[in-house]
């Protein structure tokens, strides 16, 4: 049902508009901030805002898609080379409009207490990549305008430059400011992580085997005995990971989160199919877990949002 009403208010926004004559891709982005700030957090649970979500996301990768293959059908590559110095010239007032819009706002929201760090304002800045909703913007300029046949090549190229030049430098920009995680460090973990989990099967295969008489006793203690003293120098190695990055003691937290609210989904979802409570009782429960997960996670940005800010 949310679904179809979010798709309904979409569509007729865009119609509504249409029919005054004003913008309708503009109506939409309103309807958009209208339910994303009110519908979602108040009339939706958090099972129908995932899924709402996740169908969102979908139909924008799909409409992503078809918006780059109708540009693909409308131009070729020698107008937008034709028109080379309009689309730098573009790109760069897009540009230096952005950056005055961030560093303007950023100063605005400080004046009020709310201080985003330069470091991150800098990345805003440069990540404000141009896709589909520009091209769309312009296919949708009628074919008697005479200037579309001009538009069109140029605002290709502004997102050509966009995608390829920012999208590609973006991590870069992130890992020279200092505000990405060292990527060695985090793959170390992972397979510390990896390498301690097989041994902790390694023991439980020995513990099968001498059950079932294929072993004996005194071979699984000998090769458990080894197993443990490589569980505990590897133990070691993620505990100075944790001291040495917070984000990946963090990682750990969250995961270790996610594995605890599986397990009670698990049992409610369990406890209905066996009888022992009503399927009603056993949304209502999960219902309420998810809630309690999102004030979480909403308890932690805002803590991370202070920290950063200090």
């Amino acid at each position: 049902m949310e679904i179809t009403l979010t798709t309904v208010v979409a569509y007729g926004s865009y119609l509504a508009a249409e029919s005054v004559h004003v913008s309708g891709v503009i109506a939409v982005v309103a309807a958009s901030l209208v339910v994303g700030n009110y519908g979602l957090p108040r009339g939706m649970t958090p099972a129908s805002r995932m899924a709402v979500l996740s169908f969102w996301e979908y139909a924008a990768f799909a409409v992503n898609s078809m918006v780059f293959l109708l540009v693909g059908l409308e131009i070729t590559v020698m107008p937008v080379a034709d028109s080379l110095l309009p689309v730098l010239v573009a790109a760069a007032v897009v540009l230096a409009a952005r950056a005055l819009s961030v560093y303007s706002l950023s100063a605005l929201l400080s004046a009020v207490g709310q201080v985003i760090p330069s470091r991150w304002r800098h990345v805003l800045v440069w990540s404000g990549l141009r896709g589909a909703l520009s091209m769309a913007m312009v296919l949708g300029i009628s074919p008697v305008v005479p200037e579309r046949d001009i538009l069109i090549p140029v605002i290709f190229g502004v997102v050509l430059l966009s995608l390829v030049g920012q999208g590609l430098t973006i991590e870069p920009l992130v890992a020279r400011l200092g505000l990405s995680r060292k990527q060695s460090d985090l793959e170390a973990y992972q397979l510390l992580l990896g390498e301690n989990m097989s041994l902790r099967v390694a023991v439980e295969e020995l513990d099968r085997n001498v059950r079932q008489g294929a072993i004996s006793q005194s071979v699984r203690d000998e090769m458990a005995e080894q197993i443990v003293v490589k569980q505990q120098a590897i133990e070691q190695r993620i505990a100075r990971l944790h001291m040495s990055d917070e984000n990946i003691a963090a990682d750990e937290q969250k995961k270790a989160e996610r594995i605890v609210l599986l397990a009670q989904k698990t049992a409610f979802h369990n406890a209905a199919r066996s009888g022992i409570m009503e399927w009603s009782a056993a949304a209502k429960l999960i219902s309420q877990l998810e809630t309690e997960q999102e004030m979480r996670a909403e308890q932690i940005h805002d803590a991370e949002g202070g920290s950063r800010s200090s």
